[in-house]
């Protein structure tokens, strides 16, 4: 009876596996078709965050489009980053999505995000379908619980340009 349990606990878990590696390639083939937004990714970057293997971020516009960076810094050949790169385009999805919005001060080129606890669950969640890697959360202590919208982004930045897509 115990081997048929955990039989269908590891099945459970290939399961979810293969529906978000599913999720991921239909949010890429949503991406593909953008035509609004560039999305950049490079690998091997220089993160200053010793914590940090990866970033999404606004890059700017380019010929009426916005540039959405992926900075990862591991080379995608390993599992680190593979794993880092589907985490990154979880985020790069949430912008498509219009759950991600970006607020860009032009005067000193800051770029703040509207990153809260539900869309890095969510990016979590798509890191560990591609890798048994421990992902360091630390900076979940320092992020919002519940999603932040463009209204209280443009209270807390008011003289920012904020790049988003509607829903």
């Amino acid at each position: 009876m115990i081997t048929i349990i955990i039989k269908q606990i590891k099945l459970r878990r290939k399961f979810k596996k293969i529906d978000e590696y599913n999720n991921a390639l239909s949010e890429i083939g949503k991406m593909r078709k953008d035509t609004k937004t560039l999305y950049r990714i490079e690998t091997n970057a220089t993160i200053e965050d010793t914590k940090t293997e990866g970033f999404t971020t606004y890059g700017g516009t380019i010929n009426g489009m916005d540039i959405i960076d992926i900075r990862i810094k591991v080379d995608l050949s390993t599992i680190r980053g593979t794993a880092q790169l589907a985490h990154e385009l979880k985020h790069a999805f949430q912008f498509y999505n219009g759950e991600m919005i970006f607020a860009f001060d032009i005067k000193t080129n800051k770029v703040v995000v509207n990153s809260c606890k539900p869309m890095e669950r969510e990016s979590i969640q798509r890191h560990k379908a591609y890798a048994p890697i421990i992902v360091n959360t630390d900076y979940l202590d320092n992020i919002s619980d519940s999603r932040i919208s463009l209204d209280q982004m443009k209270n807390q930045y008011p003289n920012y340009e904020y790049i988003y897509r509607k829903k």
